[in-house]
């Protein structure tokens, strides 16, 4: 598996949108993903999984998904397996304390119960099996045990959010370790680990759960020049369901436009537990229950702007994929100054950072977008380009198949390819495919970040070929074709093991 980094959504049409050839099974390899909370489709659980076996076929790989021994669902290639859920066998609970070894052997019976008559096989020289919902606690009690010697384990930290980053475990035993491999929740948490250890682990790519590679791929290409169908600014206040995720802010906000008005704009809030006091009177649409995957791409891609009030500490290392939505599907992110969310937002140059999330603060942040909405709407397209480049989900199974080789030699941050080098090698590729327009939007995004004149004599190339000058594209939006999410590009078909 000597895949090299493609920058999934900037290659166009790479191995990401194709399948990958074999001559014979024996050149495949299995990889197993451990998710012991899905038990119904609530969530993004079986979204995950999904998405990993669509990733898996393409680059040649084969999937079991175990689950749940409560599953109450069926999905190819997944099967109940787990009796415990993942934050048990994370050993971050109370009641672990005293017990993590027979946790761990437990984890460990329940998973080899599974995979043994896999393994016997000898269909797969190797297996690769990840947790997701992990923990380091977990990954330094598997590492004390015996494995077979065709398989490896990556856990993800991702119950550490829970725990003080200023004491982390001791990491010193899994950073070579053969076996078992640990990864960090995001670059923000290696970073984290690094300052309180002086130890670089990788970290776990972020995709948008909703979409396949190639869907995103389709959905963030329809936003290049992308015109909108509305005139008053929609703003979205998606959820209320976990701790952190801003709860009283969000009522503070609610009440807010009942007493002061929403100033023109549609306001949308999400409210699945009914944990607002809502009033028949509210200047707002409250939206509860459960919906569909199509009915939430569709809330996030019909909204201007999303207000993700997420709070540190819970959030400072942590990921959000409902920022990764906003961005694949075109909305301005406004999120909270000290959080992963902050970081992104930043790195890419897209949405608002917020000191706090006081109502004022909001409605402020609310004007200053309204009043230069299209300029923060190419923004968006480029920001959501960028953070695709790594974190796709063939990325994602492309780390873990080859996180044996990554441990054996130090990991940062700085090795990815450079973003506004891949950015220019893709509008390169589209000047020379004939997609003039779309090589246009690129050369313009590069220079925004940096005014070189290659960039100004390709774009102006660019538009000469499209009939215009420079000043006459910039000022003309291209009008897009209105397209359903059932119109995005389907995945590959599964090929799972018998």
């Amino acid at each position: 598996m000597n895949e090299t980094h493609t920058s999934a959504i900037l290659r166009l049409e790479s191995d990401i949108c194709s399948k990958t050839a074999y001559n014979s099974n024996e050149q495949r390899e299995l990889f197993v993903s451990v998710n012991p909370d899905l038990k119904t489709d609530f969530g993004h659980y079986l979204n995950y999984e999904k998405r990993l076996a669509e990733a898996c076929v393409c680059l040649g790989l084969d999937y079991v998904g175990l689950a749940s021994r409560e599953l109450v669902i069926e999905h190819p290639g997944v099967k109940p397996a787990f009796e415990r859920d993942s934050g048990y066998y994370s050993m971050l609970r109370q009641s672990a304390i005293g017990h993590e070894e027979a946790i761990a052997r437990e984890f460990r019976q329940t998973l080899l119960a599974e995979l043994k008559p896999l393994i016997a096989s000898k269909r797969w020289p190797r297996v690769h099996v990840i947790m997701y919902c992990g923990s380091s606690r977990l990954a330094l009690r598997l590492a004390e045990l015996d494995w077979p010697e065709n398989m490896q384990l990556c856990i993800n930290a991702f119950w550490d959010f829970v725990e003080d980053e200023s004491d982390p475990p001791e990491l010193s035993r899994l950073r070579f370790q053969r076996v078992v491999h640990l990864l960090a929740m995001s670059e923000l948490h290696a970073d984290s680990w690094h300052a309180a250890t002086g130890l670089r682990f990788d970290w776990i790519p972020n995709p948008p759960p909703l979409l396949s590679d190639v869907q995103t791929y389709a959905s963030i290409r329809r936003q290049f020049g992308a015109t909108r169908d509305r005139d008053r600014l929609r703003v979205l206040v998606p959820g209320l369901m976990t701790v952190g995720k801003g709860r009283e802010t969000t009522g503070a906000l609610l009440e807010y436009l009942r007493l002061n008005g929403t100033l023109g704009r549609d306001y949308v809030f999400r409210d699945r537990k009914r944990e607002l006091t809502v009033l028949a009177s509210d200047p707002v649409q409250v939206l509860t229950g459960d919906f569909s995957d199509e009915q939430i791409i569709e809330l996030y891609r019909s909204s201007d702007v999303i207000l993700l009030p997420y709070e540190a500490p819970t959030f400072t290392v942590r990921t959000s994929g409902a920022l990764v939505d906003a961005l694949v599907f075109g909305a301005v992110p406004l999120v909270l100054e000290g959080t992963w969310l902050a970081y992104q937002c930043r790195q890419f140059g897209v949405g608002r950072v917020l000191p706090d999330a006081q109502p004022a603060t909001v409605v402020t942040a609310l004007a200053e977008i309204e009043a230069e909405l299209e300029a923060e709407r190419r923004r968006v397209s480029r920001a959501a380009a960028l953070y695709f480049t790594r974190n796709s989900w063939s990325e994602l199974v492309r780390r873990i198949v080859r996180s044996e080789e990554a441990s054996a030699q130090p990991v940062s941050s700085d090795s990815a390819e450079p973003t506004e080098a891949t950015l220019f090698a893709a509008a390169n590729r589209m000047l020379r495919l004939g997609r003039h327009a779309e090589a246009a939007q690129l050369y313009t995004w590069l220079l925004e970040t940096l005014p070189l004149a290659i960039y100004q004599s390709n774009l102006q190339l660019c538009t000469e070929l499209c009939g215009r000058t420079v000043d006459e594209f910039l000022a003309t939006p291209h009008k897009r074709t209105a397209r359903r999410s059932s119109d995005i590009p389907s995945q590959c078909d599964y090929h799972l093991p018998k």
